[in-house]
């Protein structure tokens, strides 16, 4: 999610300062945190978005969101294209989560919500340790932009899961 897309994205950019970026690599970490307060506004105001558009609309966007977000951080090479890209990630990141929380509750039993919420937390966090490792992984092996790659692709993974999976509304 969002954590994880800043977190990468200052590990690439102080990659990329060495050879593009003329920033401090610290200043480049603070430019990349102010794309979360996207993401922050845009859960407070998601439950009238919601309402208006519906819960698989709005998790649709936000996996493509995301997608397209990491998509951008691949070609990046300099600063304005990096808030740009991540304010896209985080934007998607914020929409997608709650969206998908509702979508994964009324599609159960209310007497299973406590077990579906488990496995989905249970999955959000393998995924927030097996995301910086492979992540790492292909940067210790030369491949700058494979991470954001890798990133969006699984960001398309779960709009087509999205898609196939029972949902009621």
């Amino acid at each position: 999610g969002d954590d994880v897309l800043g977190a990468v994205a200052v590990v690439d950019v102080e990659i990329h300062q060495q050879r593009f970026l003329t920033h401090r690599a610290v200043g480049i970490g603070n430019l990349v945190e102010m794309a979360h307060p996207a993401g922050g506004l845009a859960q407070g105001g998601i439950g009238r978005v919601a309402k208006r558009l519906g819960e698989a609309k709005l998790a649709r966007f936000g996996f493509v969101s995301m997608a397209i977000g990491y998509a951008l951080l691949a070609l990046t090479f300099g600063v304005p294209m990096l808030l740009v890209a991540t304010g896209i990630g985080a934007l998607g990141g914020a929409v997608t989560r709650p969206a998908v929380t509702t979508l994964l509750t009324t599609s159960v039993d209310p007497t299973e919500h406590g077990e579906a919420l488990g496995v989905s937390q249970s999955l959000t966090s393998l995924a927030q340790v097996l995301g910086p490792l492979c992540a790492g992984l292909l940067l210790r092996a030369g491949h700058v932009r494979g991470w954001a790659l890798l990133a969006g692709a699984s960001a398309l993974l779960g709009l087509v899961f999205g898609r196939t999976a029972k949902t009621a509304g």
